[in-house]
């Protein structure tokens, strides 16, 4: 029974360390943090330049081979219009 009981106190013991370390490691104030929100902000940019990449090939699939034309406008490098 006290082999249990310290067995228990020291699993307790260790949730409560891991849980002040994940507790640090999410603060509002942390590098870690802050590295993740930039991280999912380039991803943002990221998914939004494939969608209008892809948007792109939609229109103008002879892009693949030919290549972008020399004219053209910036307006056709962009997606569709939002709606």
């Amino acid at each position: 029974m006290q082999n249990t009981l310290t067995d228990v106190s020291k699993t307790l013991q260790s949730a409560n360390t891991t849980l002040q370390s994940a507790n640090s490691t999410i603060a509002d104030d942390s590098p870690q943090r802050e590295k993740l929100n930039q991280t999912l902000n380039e991803l943002g940019r990221t998914s939004r330049s494939l969608r209008d990449l892809a948007d792109y090939l939609g229109r103008h699939p002879e892009s693949l081979i030919r290549g972008r034309p020399e004219n053209a406008a910036p307006m056709d490098l962009q997606g569709p219009p939002s709606k």
